[in-house]
């Protein structure tokens, strides 16, 4: 059970490696490229309170996100896949 259990943190690893959130820090828009990762149901902006400030649906490989009207500070875009969630930090100047 120990090989299963880090063949699952591999291919996690891989998976967030592929998705790209660009650039970071950022000034207003926010690049996610989802790099051919399927099933990507829904991704969400969170402040570094936890409170959602905005969702997009994954509907292509790259969607955008316009942070221009969010206060410089920490953000957490959550990737919504089917069987887990992929959270990564931003920086918004």
């Amino acid at each position: 059970s120990d090989c299963i259990t880090i063949s699952q943190v591999v291919i996690g690893e891989h998976i967030t490696n592929e998705i790209l959130m660009y650039p970071n820090p950022t000034n207003n828009i926010l690049t996610i490229d989802l790099n051919g990762v399927n099933d990507v149901n829904l991704l969400e902006l969170h402040d570094g309170l936890g409170r959602l400030m905005l969702t997009k649906k994954a509907i292509d490989e790259q969607v955008t996100m316009n942070l221009e009207m969010f206060d410089s500070g920490v953000y957490f875009v959550t990737v919504h896949l089917p069987n887990r969630n992929i959270i990564k930090r931003i920086v918004k100047r």
